[in-house]
């Protein structure tokens, strides 16, 4: 038997490159309903909430479905905004205007309103997409009833259950209505998980051994037991064993490990 020092484990925070945009959350592959339209008489409010990563999230978009068309001077009527929610999880104050598309708009359309440079989003905290129009366009958008996300979003985040409204065409304060059919529009969240480059922490370490460099490796036993805060272990193998696998495991979003002598 042999006891064995293992090597230091030197954490790195990632480089600050720009972030893949991928889904944060999205309810477009759930059932449309059928009798519901939402008119551009009210200033409509879709909640969502995001994910628990600490250092937050990047947003790039927010998208809706389309169930009307309209002209390209009808659709240059339409205003978007990303606000803020009361600490009771009703519509409270605008963030930041978010780009409305060019162009006409056609029915069962993906529109995408893009959010200012830099627009970033606490983590575990609940923001609205807001919309509405400052014309005649009699904007209407695709919604379903099903409490439920899409697969392949990131982790902890969700769509309100109900979309909310002021009948009015310039939203303001916090006394929304709740939709009282339970309609949710159809949302999709786009944007990246930001870097932690403080955390330069382990979330988890596990050890193993064999006797060459392909085939099972056998679990080693870490002493002391895996902490974030020691950075030496030690574990007992059989003379035999020649070949040591070490699994670190990065507690930020896009840290980097490199394992030494």
């Amino acid at each position: 038997m042999l006891a064995l020092l293992l090597g230091a484990l030197f954490l790195l925070p990632a480089a600050p490159a720009e972030a893949q945009t991928v889904t944060l959350v999205s309810n477009f592959e759930q059932t449309k309903l059928t009798g519901t339209r939402f008119t551009g008489d009210n200033s409509l409010a879709q909640g969502f909430t995001t994910g628990s990563n600490s250092a937050g999230y990047t947003l790039t978009s927010i998208e809706a479905i389309s169930r009307g068309g309209g002209t390209a001077v009808q659709a240059a009527t339409v205003r978007a905004e990303l606000w803020s929610a009361t600490t009771g999880g009703a519509p409270d104050s605008k963030i930041a205007d978010l780009t409305i598309p060019t162009g006409a708009v056609a029915a069962n359309t993906t529109m995408s309103f893009g959010a200012p440079a830099g627009t970033t989003l606490t983590a575990s905290t609940t923001y609205y997409f807001v919309i509405y129009t400052v014309g005649a366009f009699n904007l209407a958008l695709e919604s379903t009833s099903a409490h439920a996300e899409d697969s392949g979003g990131q982790s902890g985040w969700t769509i309100a259950n109900a979309i909310r409204f002021q009948r009015n065409d310039s939203p303001s304060g916090s006394t929304w209505t709740t939709d009282s059919q339970g309609a949710i529009a159809l949302v999709r969240v786009k944007g990246a998980a930001k870097q932690d480059l403080a955390n330069a922490n382990l979330s988890a370490l596990t050890a193993a051994t064999h006797t060459s460099a392909m085939g099972t490796f056998t679990a080693l036993t870490l002493s002391p037991a895996f902490s974030a805060d020691t950075t030496a272990y030690t574990a007992t193998v059989l003379n035999a064993r020649t070949h040591l696998k070490l699994t670190p495991t990065v507690a930020a979003t896009g840290a980097t490990v490199k394992v030494g002598k």
